[in-house]
């Protein structure tokens, strides 16, 4: 297949997105023994994993009108270069606080990205691939995922947890560069003239809240597995914390075949006149599936590799979400404001990424076990399937689209 320039759009945020996640993900490996320094219960653990998703959701909206207003590029860059800063200090800090502020401080640069990456490779890709183009990029946070798992718990194995922050954050700078030499500004960007009735438009679509709220349930049960799984291997009886990251890191393999697997059928159902909604919630009843046999495993205490198939097909289903969301999304937001249509689903979403740590902290303070915590996650992907399903022509394999009133 030769070479098209969204290629070169995709390869570049296949490589921020792969970034973004090293860093995310530093942090799970290197719970137990930061919990052992400071002295945390899982509660207060899950808190500080929280920091970061707070920063991360309030600059969703915010990032999107920055970049329709003032460029896309230039938002990206500055975001970019915000958390590859404030990963670096991490590895410098000596306190609880310290290390609240500079996660919060990481995830408002990494908050700026989603916002004005999507518009990016939406109108760079071609109508019939977009399924697969606002997959595509999401293979890097997979990859990213993997990767901050493993390599985070050997490096705070070998040389402490502030190295592995130090070391993982200097790609970073490179995401930064890549963006700016080879990202393209669209010739509309960053001269919007403000009008209000799109906004309005956009607030107002019921379809688009339904969306919304359906990613949260999957955002949910994505940074429950993504902050504890280390620790729910630890709970069936895997010692060591090199060998529980790496068991934890397959949630990341598993983003190669369902993020390209997925958003293929998506767009394939899209062709044939049945829409992307069916594919998308196959795939929000898939995680429901997936997490209740992880609480089944978990309450038994399974063999460590029965909890890596599970974390494994979980993943499949989780990142598979993403492709047929997002390209569902694209159709129905006004397109004028594109960019802060994504910033508030994300900002939605990540509801489920704020209540995911500490919630599941909490119900394994309670019951001793996060088996508990994987069953709420089962329950709330299966409203996540419903919504899904209920985007007109609710329940039925036909092209979407928002009703009168709507964008």
């Amino acid at each position: 297949m030769p070479r098209e320039p969204y290629h070169t759009v995709w390869a570049v945020f296949v490589f921020g997105w792969l970034n973004i996640y090293l860093l995310r993900m530093a942090l799970a490996p290197i719970l137990p023994p930061l919990m052992g320094e400071f002295g945390l219960t899982f509660t207060e653990a899950g808190l500080l994993a929280t920091a970061y998703f707070y920063a991360y959701a309030a600059m969703q909206v915010p990032a999107g009108l920055l970049g329709e207003l003032f460029g896309r590029k230039r938002v990206l860059v500055a975001g970019t270069l915000t958390w590859a800063v404030a990963s670096l200090l991490t590895g410098f800090t000596t306190s609880f606080a310290q290390i609240f502020a500079a996660r919060f401080v990481a995830g408002l640069g990494m908050g700026s990205y989603f916002g004005n990456d999507r518009p990016l490779i939406a109108a760079a890709t071609p109508r019939e691939k977009m399924g697969v183009g606002q997959a595509v990029s999401f293979t890097g946070g997979g990859l990213g995922l993997f990767l901050g798992l493993v390599l985070a718990g050997l490096v705070a194995e070998a040389w402490g947890w502030r190295a592995a922050f130090v070391l993982l954050s200097l790609p970073s700078f490179l995401a930064a560069a890549s963006v700016w030499r080879f990202i393209r500004e669209p010739v509309s960007a960053g001269r919007l003239a403000w009008r209000w009735h799109p906004y309005r438009a956009l607030l107002r679509s019921a379809d688009l809240w339904r969306l919304y709220l359906a990613q949260a349930t999957n955002i949910y049960a994505m940074s429950l597995v993504g902050t504890w799984a280390p620790a729910m291997f630890q709970e069936v009886g895997v010692t060591g914390l090199g060998a529980s990251s790496l068991y934890a890191s397959l949630l990341g393999l598993a983003a190669l075949p369902g993020l390209l697997l997925v958003g293929w059928a998506s767009d394939r159902a899209a062709g044939r006149g049945l829409g992307r909604k069916g594919v998308m919630a196959l795939s929000y009843a898939g995680v429901a599936a997936a997490f209740l046999g992880l609480g089944i495993a978990i309450g038994l205490r399974a063999p460590a590799a029965a909890l890596a198939a599970g974390i494994f097909l979980a993943g499949i289903f989780l990142w598979g979400c993403y492709g047929p969301a997002y390209a569902v999304l694209g159709d129905l937001a006004p397109p004028e404001v594109l960019g802060t249509a994504f910033g508030l689903c994300n900002t939605v979403a990540f509801l489920g990424a704020l209540a995911a740590p500490m919630a599941t902290g909490w119900i394994r303070d309670l019951t001793g076990s996060f088996a508990g915590g994987c069953y709420v996650a089962a329950g709330l992907a299966l409203v996540g399937t419903l919504l899904a399903l209920s985007i007109p022509p609710a329940f039925r394999l036909a092209p979407e689209r928002a009703r009168a009133g709507g964008p």
